[in-house]
């Protein structure tokens, strides 16, 4: 039988017993923390896989090994550091929403969530209380109305309604919430194609990077040919076109060729 590796860290539910957890807090506390370790927050991957070890009563106490243990560990040593003082670190913009997604979590069941080292257990790497979010968001964040532009890549939310938006601005999908199922059901109808939404974001004060976004319009993006777009520009224009006796020599000159 193979030995058991050693926990790269731990993870407790401050004066919790094991039971009192709800296994969908339990899952959403775990992906959130896998999100700060590898230090991105998108979709999952085989890179940074994180994986339980075993449990203990008291404070709900669980040990996670780790692929890359320190490079799990230094990123959740940043989040730690920027718990601390919010000032203080750069490139975060992976954290905003696995710290909220702790914070709800930490509000919900009335405890802290502590990220401890296994070999000295009064070493608290990181601690998402339930007002964390709420200090960082104050310190770190700016919101307003925004419209962007994205290709719908998945509709729907079982609790909460979501829309996966491919968009330009970023490596990975935005996740925004939905305003209505009305809302939901039309960006439904537009999967894999652009459209162009508008609503509220929150964006990073230090670099101007939506981190979340609430859509609360859309409309599709049409694609048309140019000889729709030409047509367009005649009935726009009415009859101007009819009074150019050679529309290509007027288009060439207008354009500048020859």
């Amino acid at each position: 039988m193979s030995k058991a590796p050693q926990p790269t860290f731990l993870i407790r539910f401050a004066k919790v017993y094991p039971e009192a957890i709800p296994f969908h807090d339990l899952l959403e506390t775990l992906s959130a923390i896998q999100r700060l370790s590898r230090g991105v927050d998108g979709e999952d991957d085989a890179d940074g896989k994180l994986s339980l070890l075993r449990i203990k009563r008291g404070s709900a106490l669980y040990a996670v090994v780790a692929d890359s243990p320190d490079a799990a560990t230094s990123q959740l040593r940043l989040t730690g550091r920027l718990l601390d003082d919010p000032q203080c670190a750069d490139n975060i913009e992976h954290t905003i929403n696995p710290i909220r997604e702790l914070s709800a979590i930490s509000k919900r069941m009335g405890t802290a969530i502590e990220i401890i080292n296994p070999q000295d257990q009064h070493d608290v790497i990181a601690k998402i209380l339930p007002e964390s979010y709420d200090l960082i968001s104050h310190s770190l964040l700016a919101s307003g109305p925004s419209a962007i532009r994205g290709i719908v890549e998945r509709v729907g939310g079982a609790t909460r309604l979501h829309c996966g938006l491919r968009v330009p601005f970023q490596p990975r999908q935005l996740v925004c919430k939905v305003r209505n199922a009305d809302i939901a059901r039309r960006l439904g109808q537009c999967l894999y194609r652009e459209v162009s939404v508008e609503g509220r974001a929150k964006w990073l004060k230090q670099n101007l990077k939506i981190v979340s976004f609430k859509i609360e319009s859309m409309r599709r993006m049409e694609r048309t040919s140019i000889v729709d777009s030409f047509r367009e520009i005649r009935e726009a224009t009415k009859s101007a076109w009819d009074r150019i006796d050679d529309p290509r020599a007027f288009l060439n000159e207008t354009t500048g060729k020859s």
